[in-house]
């Protein structure tokens, strides 16, 4: 009888935290993209290295 309060329980908490882990993993690859993409904007035009803030975020507006 109490099995039937337990289960769903479970299976909520065992979806929570498998798309909680596919969202965090999603987040570190975007993350990586931006940080890709900045050090190659910085290397491939030398004189804007002083002009990009250096707090390792940079916003990316794709269209």
């Amino acid at each position: 009888m109490a099995l039937q309060f337990v289960v769903p329980f479970v299976i909520i908490g065992i979806s929570y935290r498998s798309i909680w882990s596919f969202l965090n993993a999603r987040r570190i690859v975007r993350e990586r993209a931006v940080e890709t993409t900045k050090e190659e904007f910085v290397k491939a035009i030398p004189f804007l290295r002083r002009k990009i803030p250096t707090n390792g975020r940079v916003r990316v507006v794709t269209g």
